[in-house]
Protein backbone atom coordinates (compact mmCIF):
# COMPACT_ATOMS: atom_id res chain seq x y z
CA UNK A 1 0.00 0.00 0.00
CA UNK A 2 1.26 3.50 -0.80
CA UNK A 3 0.25 6.56 1.19
CA UNK A 4 -0.50 9.78 -0.68
CA UNK A 5 -0.33 12.58 1.90
CA UNK A 6 -1.68 15.24 -0.46
CA UNK A 7 -4.93 13.36 -1.04
CA UNK A 8 -4.89 11.54 2.33
CA UNK A 9 -5.57 8.20 0.67
CA UNK A 10 -4.11 4.73 0.63
CA UNK A 11 -3.62 3.28 -2.85
CA UNK A 12 -3.29 -0.42 -3.65
CA UNK A 13 -0.21 -1.53 -5.54
CA UNK A 14 -2.35 -2.15 -8.62
CA UNK A 15 -2.68 1.62 -9.08
CA UNK A 16 1.07 2.33 -9.20
CA UNK A 17 2.40 2.81 -12.72
CA UNK A 18 5.83 3.67 -14.08
CA UNK A 19 6.44 5.31 -17.47
CA UNK A 20 9.63 5.41 -19.51
CA UNK A 21 10.89 8.59 -21.13
CA UNK A 22 9.14 9.23 -24.43
CA UNK A 23 6.48 6.63 -23.61
CA UNK A 24 4.26 8.61 -21.25
CA UNK A 25 1.01 7.16 -22.61
CA UNK A 26 -1.53 4.87 -20.98
CA UNK A 27 -0.76 1.95 -23.25
CA UNK A 28 2.84 2.00 -22.02
CA UNK A 29 2.00 2.01 -18.30
CA UNK A 30 4.22 -0.41 -16.36
CA UNK A 31 2.71 -1.82 -13.18
CA UNK A 32 4.93 -1.46 -10.12
CA UNK A 33 4.76 -2.77 -6.57
CA UNK A 34 5.54 -0.71 -3.48
CA UNK A 35 8.13 -2.66 -1.46
CA UNK A 36 8.79 -0.29 1.40
CA UNK A 37 10.10 3.10 2.29
CA UNK A 38 10.63 5.83 4.84
CA UNK A 39 8.27 8.79 4.89
CA UNK A 40 10.67 10.76 7.09
CA UNK A 41 13.61 10.12 4.76
CA UNK A 42 11.47 10.75 1.65
CA UNK A 43 12.56 7.51 -0.01
CA UNK A 44 10.67 4.49 -1.33
CA UNK A 45 11.36 1.38 -3.38
CA UNK A 46 9.12 0.25 -6.25
CA UNK A 47 9.52 -3.14 -7.88
CA UNK A 48 8.67 -4.07 -11.48
CA UNK A 49 7.97 -7.73 -12.21
CA UNK A 50 8.27 -9.26 -15.70
CA UNK A 51 7.38 -6.26 -17.84
CA UNK A 52 7.54 -6.86 -21.61
CA UNK A 53 7.43 -3.09 -22.16
CA UNK A 54 10.56 -2.67 -20.07
CA UNK A 55 12.32 -5.68 -21.59
CA UNK A 56 11.76 -4.43 -25.14
CA UNK A 57 12.72 -0.84 -24.37
CA UNK A 58 16.13 0.77 -24.65
CA UNK A 59 16.11 1.70 -20.94
CA UNK A 60 19.36 1.16 -19.09
CA UNK A 61 20.12 1.33 -15.39
CA UNK A 62 21.46 4.54 -13.94
CA UNK A 63 25.09 4.39 -12.87
CA UNK A 64 25.58 5.40 -9.27
CA UNK A 65 28.20 8.02 -8.54
CA UNK A 66 29.87 8.77 -5.21
CA UNK A 67 28.14 11.65 -3.45
CA UNK A 68 30.94 11.78 -0.87
CA UNK A 69 33.41 12.83 -3.57
CA UNK A 70 31.52 15.79 -5.03
CA UNK A 71 32.90 19.30 -4.63
CA UNK A 72 31.41 22.77 -4.50
CA UNK A 73 30.87 24.14 -8.04
CA UNK A 74 30.76 20.68 -9.62
CA UNK A 75 28.26 20.80 -12.48
CA UNK A 76 25.04 18.84 -11.98
CA UNK A 77 21.89 18.18 -13.99
CA UNK A 78 18.42 17.77 -12.51
CA UNK A 79 16.10 15.47 -14.48
CA UNK A 80 12.42 15.25 -13.62
CA UNK A 81 8.85 16.08 -14.52
CA UNK A 82 8.30 19.63 -13.20
CA UNK A 83 4.60 20.48 -12.79
CA UNK A 84 3.80 17.28 -14.69
CA UNK A 85 4.48 19.01 -18.01
CA UNK A 86 6.98 16.46 -19.31
CA UNK A 87 10.47 15.19 -18.64
CA UNK A 88 13.04 17.99 -18.69
CA UNK A 89 16.56 18.73 -17.51
CA UNK A 90 18.07 21.78 -15.83
CA UNK A 91 21.71 22.55 -15.22
CA UNK A 92 23.42 24.03 -12.19
CA UNK A 93 26.18 23.38 -9.70
CA UNK A 94 26.75 22.01 -6.23
CA UNK A 95 26.56 24.79 -3.62
CA UNK A 96 27.03 22.82 -0.39
CA UNK A 97 28.16 19.18 -0.32
CA UNK A 98 26.33 18.27 2.89
CA UNK A 99 23.99 20.00 5.30
CA UNK A 100 20.87 19.27 7.34
CA UNK A 101 17.49 20.75 6.45
CA UNK A 102 13.98 20.22 7.81
CA UNK A 103 11.20 19.52 5.33
CA UNK A 104 7.60 20.69 5.58
CA UNK A 105 6.85 17.86 8.02
CA UNK A 106 9.71 19.02 10.27
CA UNK A 107 11.73 15.88 9.48
CA UNK A 108 15.46 16.50 9.28
CA UNK A 109 17.28 15.27 6.16
CA UNK A 110 20.95 15.30 5.21
CA UNK A 111 21.06 16.89 1.80
CA UNK A 112 23.22 18.32 -0.96
CA UNK A 113 22.37 21.91 -1.94
CA UNK A 114 22.27 22.67 -5.66
CA UNK A 115 21.20 25.65 -7.76
CA UNK A 116 19.81 23.64 -10.68
CA UNK A 117 16.16 24.65 -11.03
CA UNK A 118 13.80 22.23 -9.27
CA UNK A 119 10.02 22.54 -9.13
CA UNK A 120 7.03 20.50 -8.04
CA UNK A 121 7.21 17.24 -9.99
CA UNK A 122 11.01 17.08 -9.80
CA UNK A 123 10.88 15.28 -6.45
CA UNK A 124 12.25 11.79 -6.80
CA UNK A 125 14.06 12.73 -10.00
CA UNK A 126 17.78 12.27 -10.44
CA UNK A 127 20.62 14.72 -9.91
CA UNK A 128 23.46 13.67 -12.23
CA UNK A 129 27.10 14.70 -12.58
CA UNK A 130 28.85 15.43 -15.88
CA UNK A 131 29.73 11.74 -16.26
CA UNK A 132 26.03 10.91 -16.22
CA UNK A 133 26.26 9.27 -12.80
CA UNK A 134 23.48 9.62 -10.27
CA UNK A 135 24.74 11.61 -7.26
CA UNK A 136 21.47 12.68 -5.64
CA UNK A 137 17.68 12.50 -5.62
CA UNK A 138 15.72 15.75 -5.69
CA UNK A 139 13.67 16.17 -2.54
CA UNK A 140 12.77 19.83 -1.82
CA UNK A 141 13.47 23.51 -2.51
CA UNK A 142 13.02 26.88 -0.86
CA UNK A 143 10.06 28.67 -2.41
CA UNK A 144 10.32 32.35 -1.54
CA UNK A 145 10.16 35.59 -3.51
CA UNK A 146 13.65 36.55 -2.32
CA UNK A 147 15.24 33.17 -3.07
CA UNK A 148 16.41 31.82 -6.42
CA UNK A 149 17.28 28.17 -7.03
CA UNK A 150 18.06 26.88 -3.55
CA UNK A 151 17.21 23.22 -4.02
CA UNK A 152 18.14 20.07 -2.15
CA UNK A 153 18.88 16.46 -3.01
CA UNK A 154 19.30 13.32 -0.94
CA UNK A 155 22.90 12.10 -1.46
CA UNK A 156 22.98 8.93 -3.52
CA UNK A 157 25.29 7.16 -1.06
CA UNK A 158 22.68 7.50 1.67
CA UNK A 159 19.86 6.64 -0.75
CA UNK A 160 21.65 3.39 -1.60
CA UNK A 161 22.08 2.52 2.07
CA UNK A 162 18.35 3.07 2.57
CA UNK A 163 17.44 1.12 -0.57
CA UNK A 164 19.54 -1.87 0.51
CA UNK A 165 17.98 -1.66 3.97
CA UNK A 166 14.42 -1.55 2.58
CA UNK A 167 15.08 -4.48 0.26
CA UNK A 168 16.58 -6.54 3.10
CA UNK A 169 13.70 -6.00 5.50
CA UNK A 170 10.73 -5.58 3.19
CA UNK A 171 11.18 -7.37 -0.15
CA UNK A 172 9.12 -10.56 -0.02
CA UNK A 173 8.84 -10.06 3.74
CA UNK A 174 6.36 -8.32 6.00
CA UNK A 175 8.98 -6.32 7.87
CA UNK A 176 9.91 -2.72 8.46
CA UNK A 177 13.28 -1.27 7.61
CA UNK A 178 15.33 -0.61 10.72
CA UNK A 179 18.76 0.35 12.03
CA UNK A 180 20.71 -0.57 15.13
CA UNK A 181 20.17 1.73 18.08
CA UNK A 182 23.59 3.23 18.82
CA UNK A 183 22.35 6.79 19.19
CA UNK A 184 23.76 6.93 22.71
CA UNK A 185 27.22 7.57 21.24
CA UNK A 186 27.64 11.13 20.00
CA UNK A 187 30.47 12.42 17.84
CA UNK A 188 32.15 15.74 17.12
CA UNK A 189 34.85 16.86 14.70
CA UNK A 190 38.20 17.09 16.46
CA UNK A 191 40.04 18.52 13.44
CA UNK A 192 40.13 18.32 9.66
CA UNK A 193 42.78 17.45 7.09
CA UNK A 194 42.76 19.13 3.68
CA UNK A 195 44.46 17.79 0.57
CA UNK A 196 44.91 19.67 -2.72
CA UNK A 197 44.95 17.63 -5.94
CA UNK A 198 47.04 19.48 -8.53
CA UNK A 199 45.62 17.42 -11.41
CA UNK A 200 41.97 18.17 -10.70
CA UNK A 201 42.35 21.43 -8.82
CA UNK A 202 40.07 20.08 -6.12
CA UNK A 203 40.50 20.19 -2.38
CA UNK A 204 39.42 17.08 -0.48
CA UNK A 205 38.58 17.11 3.19
CA UNK A 206 38.84 14.44 5.86
CA UNK A 207 37.30 15.03 9.27
CA UNK A 208 38.99 13.57 12.36
CA UNK A 209 36.12 12.46 14.55
CA UNK A 210 36.08 11.87 18.29
CA UNK A 211 33.47 10.64 20.75
CA UNK A 212 31.98 13.66 22.48
CA UNK A 213 29.35 12.01 24.70
CA UNK A 214 28.20 8.56 25.80
CA UNK A 215 24.65 8.45 27.10
CA UNK A 216 23.45 6.09 29.81
CA UNK A 217 20.87 4.42 27.56
CA UNK A 218 23.29 3.22 24.87
CA UNK A 219 23.98 -0.50 24.41
CA UNK A 220 26.19 -1.92 27.17
CA UNK A 221 29.29 -2.72 25.08
CA UNK A 222 29.37 0.84 23.77
CA UNK A 223 30.15 2.02 27.29
CA UNK A 224 33.64 0.58 26.80
CA UNK A 225 34.22 3.60 24.60
CA UNK A 226 35.37 6.81 26.27
CA UNK A 227 34.82 10.47 25.59
CA UNK A 228 37.78 11.69 23.55
CA UNK A 229 38.37 8.42 21.69
CA UNK A 230 39.33 9.12 18.06
CA UNK A 231 37.40 6.91 15.59
CA UNK A 232 39.71 5.69 12.83
CA UNK A 233 37.33 3.18 11.26
CA UNK A 234 34.41 0.87 11.86
CA UNK A 235 34.30 -2.82 11.01
CA UNK A 236 31.10 -4.62 10.01
CA UNK A 237 31.44 -8.41 9.69
CA UNK A 238 35.10 -8.09 8.77
CA UNK A 239 34.70 -5.24 6.27
CA UNK A 240 36.50 -2.05 7.31
CA UNK A 241 35.01 1.38 6.54
CA UNK A 242 37.11 4.50 7.07
CA UNK A 243 34.92 7.57 7.55
CA UNK A 244 35.87 10.69 5.65
CA UNK A 245 33.07 12.74 7.20
CA UNK A 246 31.35 12.65 10.59
CA UNK A 247 27.91 11.88 9.13
CA UNK A 248 29.19 8.55 7.77
CA UNK A 249 29.54 7.18 11.30
CA UNK A 250 25.80 7.59 11.77
CA UNK A 251 24.87 6.29 8.32
CA UNK A 252 27.01 3.15 8.62
CA UNK A 253 24.46 1.94 11.19
CA UNK A 254 21.93 1.34 8.44
CA UNK A 255 24.15 -1.48 7.13
CA UNK A 256 24.25 -3.49 10.35
CA UNK A 257 22.03 -6.58 10.53
CA UNK A 258 21.34 -9.04 13.32
CA UNK A 259 24.18 -11.56 13.46
CA UNK A 260 26.81 -9.11 12.20
CA UNK A 261 29.94 -8.30 14.18
CA UNK A 262 30.62 -4.62 14.71
CA UNK A 263 33.76 -2.86 15.93
CA UNK A 264 34.89 0.69 16.55
CA UNK A 265 38.60 1.01 15.79
CA UNK A 266 39.87 3.87 17.91
CA UNK A 267 42.93 5.69 19.14
CA UNK A 268 42.95 6.32 22.90
CA UNK A 269 45.86 8.14 24.50
CA UNK A 270 47.90 7.49 21.36
CA UNK A 271 47.26 3.74 21.37
CA UNK A 272 45.19 1.95 18.70
CA UNK A 273 42.42 -0.26 20.08
CA UNK A 274 39.29 -2.07 18.91
CA UNK A 275 35.97 -2.20 20.76
CA UNK A 276 33.47 -4.84 19.66
CA UNK A 277 29.80 -4.00 20.06
CA UNK A 278 27.27 -6.82 20.50
CA UNK A 279 24.46 -6.48 17.97
CA UNK A 280 20.99 -6.81 19.52
CA UNK A 281 18.16 -8.80 17.96
CA UNK A 282 16.36 -7.11 15.09
CA UNK A 283 13.31 -6.69 17.32
CA UNK A 284 15.43 -4.30 19.38
CA UNK A 285 16.49 -2.21 16.38
CA UNK A 286 15.14 1.28 15.85
CA UNK A 287 12.40 1.20 13.16
CA UNK A 288 12.81 3.73 10.34
CA UNK A 289 9.51 5.50 9.77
Amino acid sequence: MLFDEKNSKIFDNEYISVYLYGMEYKQYAISAEYIGGSKKKDLAILKINESDILKKSSAIEAKLGNSDSISVLDSVFAVGNPLGDGISATVGSVNIISEYKKNENDDELRVIRVDAAINGGNSGGGIFNVEGELVGIATMKIAHAEVDNMAYAIPVNFAKLMADNILYYCDEKAGQNARIFLDGILFSVDSAELDYDEKTGKISKKEIVKISEIKADCVEDAKLCKVGDIITSVEISGVVYEPQFIYQLVEYRYMIKSGDTFKYNIIRDGVAQSIEISIPQESEFSVIE
